[in-house]
């Protein structure tokens, strides 16, 4: 059984990158078993929304605190 950490760690990595299939099950199992992992998974989403949301609006308007993050960090901040 994935511990509630290991199940954590695994809900923030797919949101980075697609995660073998055989460990994608051993999260979602855990997921389907545990009402705080889940929540928490919802809350990861939910970050990840507002995220991308903050990060449009900052490329529609600019202010003068983004000019400190590299291309790159706002690249990763992308999402679909």
């Amino acid at each position: 059984m994935t511990s509630c950490k290991e199940a954590l760690r695994l809900v923030s990595e797919t949101m980075e990158q697609p995660l073998p299939w055989p460990t994608r099950i051993l999260s979602r199992i855990h997921l389907l078993m545990c009402r705080d992992c889940l929540y928490s998974q919802s809350q990861f989403q939910g970050l990840k929304k507002l995220l991308a949301k903050y990060v449009r609006y900052e490329q529609e308007h600019p202010r003068s605190y983004t000019a400190s993050l590299s291309q790159e960090a706002m690249d990763r901040m992308k999402f679909l």
